[in-house]
């Protein structure tokens, strides 16, 4: 090395270090290793980034390099709680047209954690996905902060300008939480004021009975359990990528597999890191430890904690949460959050547009509009083709598969009729269409073999009534319901060889897909049709209380099989008048229940809609009441009558009692029933009883 390079080398490490930009000229690859010379990564605008001291600069322009100085655009590392909750306000007061500041709570130390709720109208409940990002759950992590804030400010003086960002804020409900440990904050600690590590402190079924969540945790908790989140980031820092759950330890012998939905969140993760050439180059061994694909690890296989938020988000909320670590140094000084804002601004953008695809929709009542409380169930679907041998005559057939057309002329072209076992009539009826999960006999005019091409079923509960039922195999079965009595008996297609099979409680048979299958229920119940999944995906719920119903999952484009569950508990309690001669009606508030109701092909297709957010599809669900409400009356002591209650308006329902006179007396109860069983009764025991005025 020439002496003059030298001196200048050993002069370069006396002086501090700024963020530069390298462009190389002519000639040039990447700047050399020299003293002084840090942190040196490929720019997204070309060139590199790297820390720098002046004489390493003078040394770079020397051996031909350009070299530019990266001026801060946020004055960061003097930042206090207060000057942060004052941004914050003051974030709020500038665009209050579309953004909303509250508290879901505060510290330890009575600080506020703020959140800033941004949307078209931040007051009104609306049919839109909410999506959040929490920061600073460490408190000496000071990326994460910093990242919110950027972005907060970024979407808000985007509106109006920027079309993508504008259609983002006017079709999503956003919340912004930038900092959950102030205390921590002020500190400059990893805990909170009571030195816990709150991304260890979440409800985890993997933590002590009597474990008791930190205040702070308790607000995220309470927060997220009361909106709808379907997508959430955690923001980090102390390293560089994402990380997928589960993050708990386990004995899953597939680590990386054993999430739900491991397809989904690898996918969301990796859009995040492909615009991220920093996260992108990640993969193999890393300072912070793991071994990564891209940017991306799954918790669990980086290191192995309970109690973390990203894990109680899926499992508790239904809420899918990566973990995004923004920076190798917890604390990088002002030049460095530029760096690190500049690599992840469109990751960001990226992530938080991803609530919009899936699958969207609606749970009310058929007769009433009503909303309803229902859990959505979402199994990814793919095409299968399964065949199906007929004989001459008779068969017993079972859908292997889920056509488009389930009619039975259409997948049977050759069939003449199908008649289908009704378990509550005890006797067969004729099917126009066949039900998957339930089996039907088929007459054939040839012997052929059909092929069904269709959705593959995932596992489910098939209804049984009270005594035999003939259910449908689909690709497996396993039926452990301690209602059914054993043996079970099962027929082949020609419906003429029955089998006694396994009395054993569990597992009992594995039939072949499209076999029938007799099962005698002692009393009404379900069992378990099709394969038993190890991790099914966990139900994302419809919001009844914001008076809409609606429902969002994110979901990558392909087939779906969708099912909405009513919650509702049946409840009726008498809400009557004083009885009259002029004013003759009982009336009751009621809730009923809901019968599932199932979309068997849902497409979420793929592309971008004109507004720059992904295409999604909408499902407006319509659920009939499973059970009857009613009122048994009698008067005078007379004989008791019965009749049905007659919806009035929201929960109030009616009958009118005939012929009433002055001083009669009236006894009544209410009930909700199904299938002749009493879900519910108002009284629980005995009578009203109204003297008529």
């Amino acid at each position: 090395m020439p002496r003059w390079i030298y001196l200048i080398a050993l002069a370069a490490t006396l002086s501090a270090q700024e963020p530069v930009r390298i462009l190389p000229t002519a000639g040039l690859a990447a700047p050399p290793a020299i003293p002084g010379l840090v942190d040196v990564r490929p720019d997204p605008q070309g060139g590199y980034l790297a820390q720098a001291t002046v004489d390493a600069r003078s040394l770079l322009h020397r051996i031909g390099f350009q070299v530019d100085v990266i001026t801060a655009a946020r004055d960061y590392e003097a930042t206090s709680y207060a000057d942060l909750a004052a941004e914050i306000a003051q974030l709020q007061a500038d665009h209050a047209t579309i953004c909303r500041l509250y508290s879901i709570g505060d510290s330890l130390n009575g600080l506020p954690l703020w959140v800033l709720r941004i949307t078209d109208h931040p007051d009104i409940e609306e049919d839109e996905p909410e999506v959040k990002l929490v920061g600073g759950i460490h408190g000496d992590e000071r990326s994460g902060v910093e990242m919110a804030m950027r972005y907060a400010i970024q979407l808000l003086e985007s509106y109006g300008s920027d079309p993508v960002q504008t259609a983002l804020i006017d079709h999503t409900d956003i919340h912004i939480l930038p900092l959950m440990n102030p205390d921590g904050w002020e500190a400059l600690r990893r805990g909170n004021d009571n030195n816990v590590d709150m991304n260890r402190n979440f409800p985890s079924p993997f933590m002590p009975l009597n474990h008791l969540p930190e205040q702070e945790v308790q607000h995220i908790v309470n927060w997220t359990l009361g909106r709808h989140f379907a997508l959430s980031g955690g923001l980090h820092s102390g390293a560089i990528g994402v990380i997928y759950p589960w993050g708990h330890f386990h004995d899953h012998t597939d680590t990386d597999a054993m999430f739900p939905e491991t397809d989904l969140v690898r996918t969301i993760s990796l859009e995040y890191t492909l615009t991220n050439p920093n996260m992108l180059a990640r993969t193999g061994g890393q300072p912070w430890g793991g071994s990564w694909d891209r940017g991306v690890i799954n918790g669990a296989a980086w290191f192995k904690i309970n109690g973390e938020m990203a894990d109680w988000n899926y499992r508790y909320a239904g809420c899918l949460e990566t973990t995004i670590e923004f920076t190798q140094s917890k604390t990088p000084n002002a030049f460095g959050m530029d760096q690190a804002w500049t690599e992840n601004e469109t990751s960001l953008k990226t992530y938080m547009a991803g609530i919009q695809r899936g699958i969207h929709g609606t749970v009310r009542c058929a007769t009433t509009e009503a909303p309803l409380n229902a859990s959505i169930l979402i199994w990814s679907q793919d095409a299968t083709a399964q065949q199906i041998t007929l004989e001459t005559g008779w068969n017993v057939v079972a859908l292997p598969a889920v056509p488009a057309d389930r009619g039975f002329d259409v997948i049977f072209p050759n069939a003449t009729c199908a008649w289908e076992y009704d378990p509550i009539r005890q006797s067969f009826r004729a099917a126009a269409e066949l039900t998957p999960g339930r089996a039907a006999w088929v007459h054939n005019t040839v012997a052929e073999t059909i092929e069904i091409t269709g959705l593959a079923l995932p596992g489910f509960s098939l209804g049984l009534g009270s005594g035999w039922n003939l259910a449908g195999v689909t690709t497996a079965a396993a039926m452990r319901s301690s209602g059914v009595r054993l043996p079970i008996v099962s027929l082949d297609r020609s419906g003429v060889q029955a089998t006694m099979l396994d009395t054993a409680e569990s597992p009992l048979v594995e039939p072949v897909a499209g076999d029938g299958q007799w099962l005698f229920a002692n009393f009404a119940t379900s069992v378990p049709i099709g394969p038993d999944q190890i991790n099914p995906p966990l139900a994302t719920r419809s919001d009844a209380e914001n008076g809409l119903g609606d429902f969002h999952r994110v979901a990558l484009p392909g087939r779906y099989l969708v099912t909405a569950v009513d919650q509702t508990q049946p409840t009726v309690v008498d809400v009557s008048e004083a009885l009259r001669t002029s004013q003759s009606a009982l009336s009751a508030e009621v809730d009923l229940p809901y019968a599932p109701t199932t979309r068997w092909e849902v497409i979420v297709p793929e592309g971008i809609q004109a507004n720059g957010l992904a295409k999604r599809v909408q499902i407006p669900f319509r659920l009939t009441t499973a059970a009857q409400a009613e009122t048994t009356w009698r008067i005078n002591g007379g004989a008791w009558q019965r009749q049905a209650l007659r919806h009035q308006s929201g929960d109030r329902w009616q009958v009118t009692v005939p012929g009433l006179q002055a001083a009669d007396s009236v006894e009544y109860y209410h009930q909700i029933v199904r299938r002749g069983a009493v879900l519910a009764r108002h009284p629980a025991t005995g009578v009203h009883t109204q003297v008529v005025q």
